[in-house]
């Protein structure tokens, strides 16, 4: 039901985030570019190309703007919107070599989690490609299995029984989804989107 406030809630917030997301895009765009611009420029696409494929996902076709202003979206179809996000994606995941606004490679460190990474874009094109044949009618499973294999070929790793359990009244699954798992250095290199929050 369209009109089921649970449904409205959810199309406006994944619309709100896309305007944060642009709106610093725009804000960052004729700035003084290095390193930690481009980076942090690329994380911002990333979550822009995530929030547009809960639209696909959710509800088959998407409102779509680049930039804050007082113009209206204009509707994407769904194949235009699944263009729009994989072109996004492989730009700042680094198979276009010329593109400056890149992520991170995963590292495992601390100073990083919870940021989107080179893993995080190949899981989402992975994600993309498996519902292709829903998304725009093609099967691409193959390009599904190229990324889903990057994934877990990455330097994530499951949180298993070659981890020393930090907490053994708990299974290692449970501890995924303990108020301290950016602490447990075991589960940070498993969590792929982790939230942050306090």
């Amino acid at each position: 039901n369209s009109s089921h406030g649970y449904n409205e809630l959810t199309y406006y917030r994944i619309m709100y985030n896309i305007t944060l997301c642009n709106c610093y895009l725009d804000q960052t765009d004729g700035m003084e570019r290095n390193a930690q611009l481009n980076q942090n420029r690329a994380e911002v696409r990333f979550m822009r190309a995530l929030f547009l494929s809960y639209f696909v996902d959710l509800y088959g076709k998407a409102p779509f703007k680049e930039h804050v202003n007082t113009d209206l979206p204009i509707e994407y179809s769904r194949k235009q919107a699944f263009d729009y996000i994989v072109s996004e994606l492989k730009s700042i995941n680094g198979e276009d070599a010329a593109a400056t606004e890149q992520l991170l490679d995963f590292t495992g460190d601390d100073a990083n989690y919870g940021r989107a990474d080179k893993v995080a874009a190949n899981m989402l094109l992975a994600r993309m490609y498996l519902n292709a044949e829903v998304y725009i009618g093609e099967k691409k499973y193959q390009e599904a299995a190229d990324y889903a294999t990057k994934v877990i070929n990455s330097n994530y790793k499951l949180y298993d029984d070659a981890v020393t359990n930090p907490y053994p009244a708990y299974t290692r699954y449970e501890q995924l989804f303990m108020g301290d798992n950016g602490e447990n250095a075991a589960a940070r290199k498993e969590i792929i989107l982790p939230i942050r929050c306090d």
